[in-house]
């Protein structure tokens, strides 16, 4: 879990610190979960990996403000992807997510924003997208 959710973002972030790679007044958006505030039980591995990157955003968004790059994270609960559909067969989804499962799109949208002019002013944001999910 390390691997994939942190020391690629890691790795992502040690490559974009070159001007030949990424552009001054860029933006990063990872990826992380709500998982890094809910604390359910099983998810010690996952969870622990997406705080990492949770700690990493919010270091690289004030290593990279010189240059005023933005390093935000997108922090979703259930979306409807190949590996909920698991999740959907052990737990009614609308029990602990009201809203149901967010489709991809949403995720889009709210990843567009962060790319876009109009989140100029947001950086080190962890945000969360909860369905209604409450954290434990």
């Amino acid at each position: 879990a390390m691997r994939v959710h942190y020391f690629a973002f890691v790795e992502l972030c040690k490559h974009f610190q070159s001007k030949k790679i990424s552009q001054d007044g860029a933006s990063i958006v990872a990826i992380s979960s709500i998982s890094t505030v809910t604390r359910r039980v099983g998810s010690v591995a996952y969870s622990s990996s997406k705080n990492a990157l949770n700690t990493a955003v919010q270091i690289a968004a004030k290593e990279f403000v010189k240059r005023g790059i933005r390093v935000n994270a997108l922090l979703p609960a259930y979306v409807g992807t190949r590996m909920i559909e698991d999740t959907m067969e052990l737990v009614n989804i609308r029990e602990v997510q009201p809203w149901g499962v967010i489709p991809p799109e949403a995720i889009a949208d709210i990843v567009g924003f962060l790319l876009s002019d109009e989140s100029k002013y947001v950086t080190g944001a962890l945000i969360p997208m909860t369905a209604g999910m409450e954290a434990n």
